[in-house]
């Protein structure tokens, strides 16, 4: 199977996909303004590290 292919199979986890869409610009924002990371919204950057611990992608 080549790469191309391989990608052709990927299908994309809706829910995932939603969370990651709700969390990130978030989470960029929370990034954006400079304070230590220690001192972000604990909340945000639990949820964002349990968006990306989830399965992205099914084959």
């Amino acid at each position: 199977m080549t790469f191309t292919e391989l990608i052709d199979e990927i299908e994309i986890w809706e829910p995932w996909k939603e969370e990651y869409n709700r969390f990130v610009p978030q989470f960029v924002a929370e990034a954006s303004t400079g304070k230590n990371w220690e001192d972000w919204d604990n909340e945000l950057f639990m949820s964002f590290l349990c968006v990306l611990q989830t399965n992205v992608f099914r084959l």
